[in-house]
This record gives C-alpha cells, sequence and structure tokens, in this order.
C-alpha cells in the first residue's frame, strides 16, 4: 500500500511478520532525475515485494533509485543489496558503517556481556532461532559501496534538499534527515509517536541512552511541521512534544531503576529488568516473549549504563555475574 504524505513524497506500508513493529515506513521522493527511498525492510519475500509492488505503482525508475538508511537495523536496512543498481548511491551514517564492519565481533561480545547480566543461555539460543531480525540483515555489507554520512551532508532529489543529522542512540549512527525549506523530519527510529523507541547497550557507543537523551534534546533545535517516522502512524502529532515526553520517559524509567537497586541491592540486570514497569500485553516477566525479553534486558542496560556514569549506583562481579547496588 501505498500513499502521498507531501508533494512527491510517498509512504510504502512494508510488512514486518514476527515483529512486534508491525510495519515499517519507507518514504519514497520522487523527481524527474535521482529518486530517494528511505528505508528498505527486513531481508524477506515479504518486505522486498511490497517494495517493489509500491515503487512499481508510483513509476517509480529503478535504475534512478538511490538509497538512504537511517541506521543499521534489518528492519530498515535488510534489502539493501537487493534493490541497488549501477551507478546507485546508499547513503548510510560513518558510525553505522563502521558497526557493520566489526558487526560478528560486537554481536560475540553483547551475547556474552547479557550472560554476565543474568540472560539464561537458552533464552539467548532460542531468541536468536526465533527473532526474525537476526536472519534478516543485509547479506554482506562489507561489498556495499557507502556513502558515509556525518552532519551536515546534504543530498539533493528534485526539489527537496536533505541534510543528514547524527542522532546516536538507538544505534552507534542512528540518524535522520531533515528538509529545511519544508521543514520536513524523516525522524527513522530516533522518534516514534505511538511507542518509545529501544535504547539498549552498544560496545561502540558507551552510555548509549546519555547520547540518546543529548541527541532527543539537538533534535529540538530544528523547525519541524511534518514528521515522518520509520514505524507507525504520525498524523496530527507534534514534534517538539513528543521529545518532550520521550525524555520524560526516561527520567521515569532511570528514577524506577534506581528506585528497584535501592531496594533491593546486589540484583543483576535481568533481575531488575523483571521488576520493572513494561507495557506490554503479559500478566508478568515470566509470560513475555523471550525476543521481548532480549529487548527489554537490552533497554534495562542502556539504564544501568546511564545511572553508574552519573555516579549513582555500581556493579561487582561475583560467580560470573554482574551485582548493581547503590553507591
Amino acid at each position: 500500500m501505498t500513499e502521498e504524505i507531501y508533494k512527491n513524497i510517498f509512504r510504502i506500508h512494508v510488512p514486518l511478520k514476527g515483529n512486534p513493529l508491525k510495519e515499517l515506513n519507507a518514504y519514497y521522493i520522487k523527481s524527474e532525475g535521482k529518486q530517494l527511498l528511505i528505508d528498505n525492510g527486513f531481508r524477506t519475500e515479504d518486505c522486498y515485494l511490497a517494495l517493489i509492488d509500491g515503487l512499481n505503482e508510483l513509476g517509480a525508475d529503478h535504475n534512478s533509485l538511490d538509497l538512504a538508511v537511517t541506521h543499521l537495523h534489518s528492519d530498515h536496512s535488510g534489502n539493501t543489496e537487493r534493490l541497488m543498481r549501477k551507478g546507485c548511491s546508499v547513503y548510510m551514517s560513518e558510525a553505522d558503517v563502521a558497526y557493520c564492519s566489526a558487526a560478528d565481533e560486537e554481536r560475540v561480545s553483547f551475547d556474552e556481556r547479557l550472560l554476565s547480566e543474568g540472560f539464561l543461555p537458552e533464552w539467548l539460543e532460542e531468541q536468536k532461532r526465533s527473532n526474525p531480525a537476526e536472519n534478516a540483515w543485509m547479506e554482506h555489507p562489507d561489498k556495499i559501496d557507502f556513502v558515509k554520512m556525518n552532519t551536515g551532508n546534504k543530498i539533493k532529489i528534485g526539489e527537496y534538499e536533505l541534510t543528514w543529522l547524527l542522532t546516536p542512540g538507538h544505534t552507534p549512527g542512528n540518524s535522520m534527515l531533515y528538509e529545511p525549506t519544508h521543514k520536513l523530519m524523516f525522524t527513522g527510529d530516533h522518534i516514534l509517536f505511538s511507542i518509545t523507541p529501544n535504547i539498549t547497550s552498544w560496545g561502540m557507543l558507551p552510555n548509549a541512552l546519555g547520547a540518546y537523551i543529548d541527541s532527543l534534546k539537538d533534535a529540538k533545535n530544528y523547525e519541524v511541521e511534518h514528521s515522518f517516522p520509520g514505524h507507525r502512524e504520525f498524523e496530527g502529532c507534534d514534534y517538539s512534544k513528543r521529545i518532550d515526553e520521550i525524555l520524560s520517559h526516561h527520567e521515569r524509567r532511570l528514577d524506577q531503576a534506581h528506585s528497584i537497586i535501592s531496594a533491593n541491592p546486589g540484583l543483576n540486570a535481568t533481575e531488575i529488568c523483571s521488576k520493572m514497569t513494561w507495557q506490554i500485553r503479559c500478566k508478568d516477566w515470566d509470560s513475555f516473549p523471550l525476543v521481548q525479553k532480549f529487548f527489554a534486558v537490552g533497554e534495562t542496560l542502556a539504564h544501568l549504563e546511564y545511572l553508574m556514569n552519573k555516579g549513582l549506583i555500581e556493579r561487582v562481579k561475583e560467580k560470573d555475574l554482574w551485582l548493581y547496588s547503590e553507591k
């Protein structure tokens, strides 16, 4: 399904089967010359066919189509190689390109980290098997000649000139694209309007939540009249108000994590996570799907790193597990 959301800018609904996000919003900018597709879904047949059908419906010239990837997650980047044509430019942040080069080592390191934070080995193996995002990444990112982007770099497509904005937090090189003349912002997963973006711990990005909060505050400096997020709906949403809501959400989450640690010193991160409040239709922690446990523990780790960075808590290792207490 496609819809025009602004002059010559179209949303293509891309299904994300098996993922709680349900759909990706891919954005196609049409012009007489070069055209641009922003984000492109899992490396699955469902996502690819939805994109091709949408582009064909809109009369896209596949040989003139450049690709912009707001961040490396597979639901935004998975079809990059399959969509590329000769002469195609593929834009992604320099930081996320660097992560792709070290992805295997980083994933092994994060798996080891999860186990030391109380995540059970059988949970880890099952979530790898059952999480569609795990097997739908770009197949050969090392073979893509990315245009490595940083804040201030421009992409000119027809009447639009997009400015690249580096907004680390959701990934090390997560990015947004801003069109100042029309006051448009493609927010990717940095700002979502009906759900809160997942902020997890990253080996290549110390204090990911701190980076995310700083990026959110910086994002308020842009005058935005129309916001186009990576997922869910956005009609009638207030860009600046939503930033304040997300900042308040993380303040509450940090307070809750700190309070749990104060009342229960010596818990590991998974135990702390199990005591936190999550907006999910499950009666208790034991009934969480494993994929959701994976995301929740990763997000808890980001909050614990932030509190440690602020000097509010500390951790010690006992029997191969990190245990947290108030400092």
